[in-house]
């Protein structure tokens, strides 16, 4: 029987972050969360022992001098990954996370969950999160084009500052996309809402993520776009891409350049 996995993505700001900050990441992840133990380092030939500490400083050059790091668990279906900006691809970076979806059924995990982001997205100053299976995301993030010899897979949007590809299972907004939907987060239905504080809100259109491809999943999704914006979500009908994006977002113009150096070394 296949494995189902759960990935829960965090978006970066366009800036790169911190040594310290990276490192911070790193330690919640194995340390404070225990989402998993290392037991291979998926860049190079090294693994981390069995037993001792973790090989932070490893991970933090590899993601400073190639741009992104992931570290796998004892199966495919534990694994970060950590992708930093980087001039000149207009790449914005994300901190993500895979888990078995089984993980979901359990509430006491789902509220944890929920925590977890919200910390990670204080820490990181980012304006979106989001959580579902991980064919659920490469459905909404990628379509395959037809070309003049065979086929490519492209973005349906390549970050966040072009819109959004869709509705997944836990949706975590940041101030950015709060103002862009304004008060049409309030005709939602209020049981699928969860104001954490001010500048950040989770939309959940239901329960468990292994109800994404449903019928009734699908169809809540489809509600739930109608009633956010449709302008706001890539129409995968005639394959356009948003219309209305968040104001005051930096776009790719705006990012400075970091050739050299993807992570900021601390003052």
């Amino acid at each position: 029987m296949p494995r189902i996995s759960l990935e829960t993505v965090v978006s970066l700001p366009p800036r790169p972050i911190s040594r310290r900050v990276a490192r911070e990441l790193l330690r919640l992840a194995f340390e404070e969360f225990q989402w998993f133990k290392p037991a291979q380092y998926g860049f190079g030939s090294r693994n981390p022992p069995p037993e001792g500490p973790i090989e932070y400083d490893y991970i933090l050059e590899a993601l400073s001098s190639k741009g992104s790091a992931i570290v796998i668990g004892r199966t495919d279906d534990y694994f970060l990954f950590l992708g930093v900006p980087e001039e000149p691809y207009r790449h914005i970076g994300k901190f993500s996370w895979v888990v078995p979806a089984r993980k979901a059924a359990k509430a006491s995990w789902r509220e944890e969950h929920q925590r977890q982001v919200v910390h990670l997205m204080q820490l990181l100053d980012s304006p979106l999160a989001y959580s579902a299976l991980v064919n659920d995301i490469e459905a909404k993030g990628n379509r395959l084009v037809k070309k003049e010899f065979g086929s490519s897979l492209e973005f349906t949007v390549s970050n966040y500052s072009q819109g959004l590809a869709g509705v997944y299972w836990r949706n975590f907004y940041g101030a950015p996309f709060i103002r862009l939907f304004g008060e049409r987060l309030r005709a939602l239905p209020p049981e699928c809402v969860t104001w954490l504080g001010e500048e950040r809100v989770l939309v959940q259109p239901y329960g468990l993520p292994t109800e994404a491809g449903s019928e009734e999943a699908r169809t809540q999704e489809r509600r739930f776009i109608h009633l956010l914006g449709p302008e706001c979500f890539y129409d995968f009908e005639h394959h356009l891409v948003p219309t209305r994006v968040p104001e005051r977002l930096p776009t790719p113009d705006d990012w400075p350049v970091w050739s050299v150096t993807r992570l900021k070394e601390d003052p």
